[in-house]
């Protein structure tokens, strides 16, 4: 009996050690989220596709250039004149944009007081393209302001959604060596992927 006794009593000790060891270990910890480059499955994460100007002629096809591509495709559409933003127009398009589309309804909200009805500052390497920096700014107040339901719930999307709610949003080209660290808008200012 003093056995079965003392038997019973291991077991007792050994559970509760067992249940204090588990009760001990910390819950897993949020991943780090790296900033950097735009993840390229963001698009497909929010279907978000069409949502600058189309181009009516490939002309503006034919440069590589980024600035001067987007500033034909604005000129095409009537919102670029004699290089200066027509404010007018540009709301007008965005605002059929919200129509035809009004699940992004809110989001053309702030595309319109962040990128339409202010001047902006340069939004990537260009210093003075205004086609450039609506394009970039409008893109990212598209991504920053989409509703939860717009993201996929497939897994490949969680980092996309974490560097959305995050990180600084900078075009590629301000990650070449040549463009100084601290400039093109935070770039570098978090930690980037390895």
């Amino acid at each position: 009996m003093l056995q079965s006794f003392i038997l019973i009593l291991c077991c007792l000790t050994a559970c509760r050690a067992a249940a204090t060891s588990q009760a001990a270990v910390p819950p897993p910890a949020t991943p780090q989220v790296y900033c950097g480059e735009l993840p390229n499955q963001i698009y497909s994460c929010l279907k978000l596709h069409n949502i600058h100007p189309g181009v009516s002629t490939g002309n503006c096809l034919r440069t590589s250039d980024s600035c001067e591509k987007l500033s034909c495709v604005l000129r095409e559409g009537g919102m670029l004149v004699d290089g200066k933003l027509n404010k007018t127009k540009a709301a007008e398009y965005y605002d059929n944009f919200g129509v035809e589309n009004p699940q992004w309804a809110a989001a053309v909200t702030h595309v319109k007081a962040e990128c339409v009805e202010r001047d902006l500052p340069a939004q990537g390497t260009y210093l003075d393209c205004p086609a450039y920096d609506l394009m970039w700014c409008a893109l990212t107040a598209f991504i920053r302001n989409a509703q939860p339901s717009q993201w996929s719930t497939s897994d490949k999307c969680a980092i996309s959604k974490q560097f959305a709610a995050s990180c600084p949003f900078c075009p590629e080209s301000c990650f070449a060596p040549a463009v100084p660290i601290g400039s093109c808008n935070a770039c570098y200012s978090l930690p980037r992927t390895p």
